[in-house]
């Protein structure tokens, strides 16, 4: 495995997600990748008859000056947007996979003490059903990752999950956890 070449955004736009946010685009730019910012839109959420227009476009249209303000503050990169109907997990996969991802970048459910333990109805989602590794982001963190924790139980998953980490930051940041439950 290599450094990623396609970088996927997974955002609602929720005030919480500029914390995934960040760290997608500062990952793009140490990587030099491409970084795509997906947003799935649930039209039902929206008021029909506006403007005569199909609720979806309208929620597109919205939608999409919301991101057009979000990639603008990524200044030296640009992201591509994609903005889609339907169920979020489903939306981000299909990008995913259409512009060839290598790694997928998603929040968590909440900024409060509940939502910190939470992944999300979205991001479980991604978790257990990408085929590429889904950096989950929690806190907000402007510098460069100096310090990388991989669980393991020592199954075929989590090698894999610690040959990634090895290959996208420096072994010596990198420290291995096991922890066993005894009976």
């Amino acid at each position: 495995m290599s450094l990623p070449n396609c970088i996927v955004l997974a955002t609602d736009l929720a005030p919480r997600t500029d914390r995934a946010q960040d760290r997608a685009v500062g990952l793009a730019r140490t990587w030099r990748t491409k970084l795509t910012f997906v947003c799935a839109i649930d039209v039902a959420e929206v008021p029909s008859g506006e403007l005569n227009e199909p609720a979806a476009e309208i929620a597109r249209r919205r939608t999409y000056r919301l991101l057009r303000d979000e990639v603008s503050n990524a200044r030296d990169i640009t992201p591509k947007v994609v903005i889609d109907e339907g169920n979020a997990a489903s939306v981000v996969l299909k990008t995913a996979r259409m512009d060839g991802a290598d790694l997928i970048v998603a929040g968590t459910a909440g900024i409060g003490r509940l939502g910190q333990l939470l992944l999300g109805s979205t991001t479980a989602k991604l978790v257990a059903h990408a085929w590429v590794p889904v950096l989950v982001v929690k806190k907000r963190g402007s510098p460069p990752y100096t310090r990388i924790i991989v669980a393991t139980d020592l199954s075929d998953a989590s090698v894999a999950a610690f040959k990634t980490a090895t290959t996208l930051f420096e072994p010596s940041q990198i420290t291995l956890y096991c922890a066993s439950d005894m009976p």
